[in-house]
């Protein structure tokens, strides 16, 4: 009868040992190659990465700021110039505040078609940032 008991044990603790073990070596995802070398998976293309916090209007917004930066990382490869201004204005009425952001973008550019197409996202983990990867494309 212990020879059973014993038996019994050992494989329970087998599978004790062999859950707590995979539980632990789950890895946190690692930062994709191109956020550090774009031109690395680019293929000789033009490449750039744009990047973004949190954005008053959402995720949405907050992607779209990640893909204009980008593109005008690429815009300034080529050679555009790109003036970016931000104004914003806040007004208060009766404890109130309201908030107007407005942004306006001059780029000037002699005979440039740039036409790119968004390869990747990435979530940045330890803050909300959200990176975007572009390429031109022909």
């Amino acid at each position: 009868m212990s020879l059973y008991k014993y038996t019994i044990f050992t494989i329970l603790i087998v599978f004790v040992n062999s859950c707590s073990n995979t539980n632990s070596s789950v890895a946190p995802p690692k930062e994709p190659i191109w956020l550090s070398n774009p031109q690395k998976l680019s293929d000789d293309k033009l490449t750039a990465v744009g990047c973004a916090t949190t954005h008053i209007d959402g995720v949405d917004a907050q992607k779209k700021l990640a893909i204009s930066r980008a593109i005008n990382e690429i815009a300034l490869q080529k050679q555009a110039k790109i003036s970016t201004v931000t104004y914003r204005k806040k007004s208060y009425n009766k404890g109130e505040v309201s908030k107007e952001i407005t942004k306006s973008s001059l780029q000037e550019v002699e005979n440039l078609n740039l036409s790119t197409k968004v390869m990747e996202y990435y979530h940045k983990p330890n803050s909300r940032d959200i990176c975007v990867w572009v390429v031109e494309v022909p």
